[in-house]
């Protein structure tokens, strides 16, 4: 049996050598191979890629340029040689013992999927997610729509990093191009991805267990910080998961108002991250006006937001339907600002007084 861990890399030097390093020590009775699909970083990330590649054969590096996380996966898909295809991003780690827990799911059940849980950094022993599976079961036939129906009702089956696929399953998933996915594709390219998967899988085996260490809220990642092409992107995601709703619906329109309201969520979460983001501030107001008229921003920001929505979504969402959105966001933002601002002097203070 052997695993390939593909691994995307883009500006990952701040954590690269401990998600390196974590899949490299998993041992058992089993091959595995790494496959670091680097592409476009401007940082150290290249020369750190380049340095395993040198000193370890089980280190595959490819440089790609800049394909973003939905291609360089793929990219990785298609490289690998191994049986089963695990993925990990670049600041995550995988625990001691992943992969031998999965090679003993494989060798018993012989699953296209097996899907695991993960733990955050920091707070080791608490399962990241409350999946209502079960554990150690092999989903097959009408039990797939339970999957289907987690999928289209939240995000916790989102991720790639908590998935092993059978490489049988991945290349029929990568053996198509979509020619109208979006260059960079960053975005929402998770929930496209394992909607592939889940469209395609004839078994999933669920292990509620934690294979994988999530580092939450990196500064640094693609899911933190404010991006132009962001809604676009997440607009074509959703076109996808649509797409396969209506297939996998029994009734018509049967996920269509789960949806609906998680779309609106992406309204809320684009408006708050550009919010909060450093931009300027004339560069900011250019951009939220720019955003209050994008087609998807129009169409779904005033829909009702999914009930698990956080607490801050909901306020800021009561902000972008008010009388006047433009304005109450503006005197958000610069609130926010005045806060950072302030603590930036306490903190400077406290420095200067410890010196």
């Amino acid at each position: 049996m052997k695993f390939s861990v593909i691994i995307p890399v883009h500006n990952g030097e701040k954590y690269l050598n401990e998600c390196i390093d974590s899949a490299l020590a998993q041992n058992g009775d089993f091959e595995r191979e790494l496959v670091v699909v680097e592409n476009g970083s401007t940082d150290g990330s290249v020369a750190i890629c380049d340095e395993y590649a040198e000193k370890c054969d089980a280190v595959k590096v490819f440089h790609v340029g800049s394909l973003g996380a939905y291609e360089a996966r793929r990219y990785g898909m298609r490289k690998a040689s191994g049986d089963h295809l695990v993925f990990l991003d670049a600041d995550d780690a995988l625990k001691d013992g992943a992969l031998e827990t999965l090679n003993e799911s494989v060798l018993k059940d012989d699953p296209e999927v097996i899907l695991y849980n993960a733990e955050n950094m920091g707070s080791e022993g608490a399962l990241k997610f409350s999946f209502p599976f079960t554990d150690g079961h092999l989903y097959s036939g009408g039990r797939l729509r339970e999957f289907y129906d987690i999928m289209c009702a939240g995000d916790s089956l989102n991720a790639m990093w908590n998935k092993c696929l059978k490489k049988s399953l991945a290349d029929r998933i990568v053996s198509e191009d979509d020619p109208d996915t979006p260059g960079m594709f960053n975005h929402g390219e998770d929930l496209t991805q394992t909607a592939q998967i889940l469209d395609e899988a004839k078994s999933i085996l669920f292990i509620n267990k934690a294979l994988v260490s999530y580092r939450k809220d990196n500064a640094g990642g693609l899911t933190t910080a404010y991006f132009p092409q962001y809604i676009e992107q997440q607009d074509f995601a959703w076109s996808k998961l649509i797409g396969y709703a209506e297939k996998w619906q029994k009734r018509a329109d049967e996920y269509k108002t789960v949806i609906t309201k998680r779309m609106a969520l992406t309204c809320t979460i684009t408006m708050n991250k550009l919010i909060k983001s450093d931009m300027p501030w004339k560069d900011l107001k250019e951009e939220l006006d720019t955003l209050i008229r994008k087609p998807f921003y129009r169409q779904y920001v005033g829909g009702e937001l999914p009930m698990w929505a956080p607490q801050e979504a909901c306020f800021v969402h009561d902000l972008q339907t008010s009388d006047d959105p433009y304005k109450k966001l503006l005197a958000y933002g610069r609130k926010l600002r005045i806060k950072r601002s302030i603590k930036r002097i306490i903190n400077g203070i406290r420095l200067h007084t410890l010196l």
